[in-house]
């Protein structure tokens, strides 16, 4: 996942950014306002799973089967709530994105 991630999240990233510019230079208003809030969306869930979520995986990594903290649990509780935050922000993202598409 450490190696797959950042090519899966450049490449959307770039389709975006792509997907803003052509939209301005067609004129296409409706397209950019539902572009520009799922571009944020998803550079805001890159800087929330750089923060929060990568380095407790870090942590966990380093735990073996045998041998994990006794705060496991909060440990997992945690990297679940950010983890569900983050997902929050994709899909408001993936709704602006999708409304855009739908009002075109």
């Amino acid at each position: 996942m450490n190696r797959r991630a950042p090519v899966v999240y450049g490449a959307t990233l770039a389709a975006v950014v792509l997907l803003i510019v052509l939209s301005v230079l067609g004129g296409d208003r409706i397209l950019v306002v539902g572009s520009a809030p799922a571009l944020a969306c998803l550079a805001t869930d890159v800087v929330l799973a750089v923060r929060w979520n990568v380095s407790i995986n870090a942590v966990m990594d380093r735990w073996s089967p045998t041998a994990y903290p006794e705060d496991w649990a909060d440990q997992r509780t945690r990297w679940l709530a950010e983890f569900a935050a983050r997902q929050v922000v994709l899909l408001v993202g993936f709704f602006a994105l999708l409304a855009a598409a739908v009002l075109r």
